[in-house]
């Protein structure tokens, strides 16, 4: 697992909530995309021919990806409250 991939998914959710908050283009689910596909396919396909061990790998990094884009929407949410701007 690399922490590119970790950063990406953190800006990811900050885009994703400036996105649905601002009405923007979807353009923004690109990104999000990019940081939940390639390691949700890779489990599923893993799974799928039994290689329990690389599934796990998957499944980590895709549950990191879905937690680091958890943080960054939430971070963009309280920044936006203490700043005043919602």
């Amino acid at each position: 697992m690399s922490d590119e991939t970790i950063v990406v998914a953190l800006f990811a959710g900050v885009a994703g909530m400036l996105a649905i908050e601002t009405r923007a283009s979807a353009r923004v689910g690109v990104a999000i995309s990019v940081t939940t596909i390639p390691a949700a396919a890779y489990f599923g396909i893993a799974l799928g021919l039994g290689q329990a061990r690389e599934a796990t790998g998957a499944l980590a990094v895709l549950s990191l990806n879905v937690l680091f884009l958890i943080i960054g929407a939430a971070g963009t949410l309280l920044l936006q409250r203490r700043r005043g701007c919602r």
